[in-house]
């Protein structure tokens, strides 16, 4: 039986794990680990969480075999991809989406996602979550390259800040690091995949909830 590892911190801890070995508060995924199955869950407090919904509006689709980066910015941004869709690029990122007051990515389409220095890199800023599910591959080419790069923000001075990172994944590698994920928002970081997570130079998972 496959494991499922599930643990919890407290706001501004780093939460690791090395190897098997469950590490409280500090620690990271070390570089080429591959993990069949790994669950994170950074909370900023007691009690339970669901997968945020982002506010309605039109839905953007990735579709088609593309070669150059995918780009899409937008309020309460909703993405996702078509059958067959895939971005492989040496140049720039793979998919870059800049969302405010919610950022949602969703591919269950085991769609190939691969870029010169990040194969996703997604912000939210202002309020709401960021939520990113794939099921296919997902890499980060270069030394300095990150699978999916993921981070939450206030918008400027105006106190607005965002709530959760969600992250479902499969594999994810990078040359850097497999994932990386900053909350800076109210909430939770939770991070789940089902497959290999590494990073050739650093780590498979870097993740920290400053809350």
């Amino acid at each position: 039986m496959r494991a499922f590892s599930k643990v919890s911190s407290p706001k501004n801890a780093i939460f690791g794990l090395i190897g098997s070995t469950k590490r409280r508060n500090s620690g990271v995924l070390t570089s080429g680990v591959s993990l069949f199955v790994l669950a994170v869950a950074i909370t900023a407090g007691a009690g339970s969480f669901g997968v945020p919904k982002a506010h309605a509006q039109a839905i953007t689709t990735f579709s088609g075999q593309q070669t150059t980066t995918q780009s899409v910015t937008g309020s309460a941004l909703v993405v996702d991809t078509a059958p067959a869709f895939s971005v492989i690029t040496t140049i720039g990122v793979g998919i870059n989406l800049r969302g405010t007051n919610g950022t949602t990515f969703t591919d269950t389409n085991l769609s190939t996602i691969s870029g010169n220095g990040e194969g996703i890199n997604a912000y939210n800023l202002g309020t709401g979550a960021l939520s990113i599910s794939t099921t296919g591959t997902v890499s980060g080419l270069g030394t300095n390259g990150t699978g999916i790069f993921a981070r939450s923000n206030q918008t400027g001075e105006s106190g607005y800040r965002p709530t959760d990172i969600i992250i479902s994944a499969a594999s994810v590698s990078g040359g850097l690091t497999g994932i990386f994920a900053g909350n800076y928002g109210t909430g939770v970081l939770s991070v789940t995949a089902t497959g290999a997570l590494s990073g050739t130079a650093r780590y498979g998972l870097q993740a920290r909830n400053y809350g």
